[in-house]
């Protein structure tokens, strides 16, 4: 929680005023430029989501998604104009997740009801995920 002091207005002819902040305040704001820039610094030198997100709760800055992490490193990229476009990022990690894939067996069998149902198979998957930042 933070307080902020902002200065009250009132018109002479006693209507309201709207005043603009000049970007002080955006709606749902919690994190500033300094925090995107270090963000970004985590980034260059490889830090994984986590890690930042620990980093990030250790600056008492709250928890923070690794989804919106992510997304703000990726948006962060999308700004910096010295990079190449056939730049590609060196793999700084690799890791996997499991998913049960139904797949039809060729077998089938009828339900309570009567009705012909194919009968479906578990098949565990991997699915590989590799992180890598771009070179600047």
């Amino acid at each position: 929680m933070i307080t902020i002091r902002l200065p009250r207005v009132v018109c002479a002819c006693g209507g309201s005023v709207r005043l603009d902040f000049g970007g002080l305040l955006r709606p749902y704001q919690r994190l500033d430029n300094q925090v995107d820039e270090q963000i970004e610094r985590w980034a260059e030198i490889g830090l994984s989501l986590r890690q930042m997100r620990r980093e990030l709760h250790r600056l008492h800055l709250g928890p923070l998604a690794l989804r919106t992490l992510n997304q703000r490193i990726h948006a962060l990229h999308r700004l910096a104009p010295d990079c190449a476009s056939s730049d590609v990022p060196p793999v700084l990690l690799v890791d996997a997740i499991w998913a049960t894939q139904l797949r039809p067996t060729g077998k089938y069998r009828r339900d309570h009801k009567g009705r012909l149902r194919a009968v479906k198979g578990r098949v565990k998957r991997r699915i590989f995920i590799s992180n890598g930042t771009l070179a600047r």
